[in-house]
């Protein structure tokens, strides 16, 4: 996952219209394929929302596995929305993006946050997902699982 954003997000620095930087925390282990991939597509989702309706000038993605709990933040400078304004549109009939997302959260028993920044400055959106079960070694290169409850 960490090449796929690094990717992303070159591409995304190349345009020149928007920054983009990510960091990594504590990635010894990778999550299993499935789950990364779920991830991903969420990742790209959201992004794709901020270049499309936000105007940000930056976009900045943190990630850490802490214990039994995967962790993404994604914040950016331009228009967003708050928890409430993404309740509100996950039970309109637009929103469909917004739904998706909710839906792949909630498969692997998630939550999603977004908010505002206490100075008023960023968007944040907050992402947990347990990881309780098996993960994949990115040190090794070899497809040695390791089961963590």
């Amino acid at each position: 996952m960490k090449s796929a954003i690094r990717e992303l997000f070159k591409k995304i620095s190349g345009s020149g219209i928007v920054k983009a930087s990510y960091r990594f925390h504590e990635y010894r282990e990778r999550l299993a394929i499935e789950k990364e991939l779920i991830l991903f597509r969420i990742i790209q989702e959201l992004i794709n929302n901020i270049l499309k309706h936000s105007g940000a000038s930056f976009i900045h993605l943190i990630h850490n596995i802490h214990g039994p709990l995967f962790f993404m933040q994604i914040h950016h400078d331009g228009m967003g929305i708050v928890q409430a304004d993404f309740d509100r549109l996950n039970i309109s009939n637009t929103g469909l993006c917004l739904k998706n997302i909710t839906t792949r959260i909630s498969l692997q028993n998630g939550k999603i946050i977004f908010e505002k920044d206490i100075l008023q400055m960023y968007y944040k959106v907050y992402i947990e997902i347990p990881v309780n079960y098996e993960i994949q070694s990115s040190l090794s290169g070899k497809p040695d699982a390791i089961n963590v409850s």
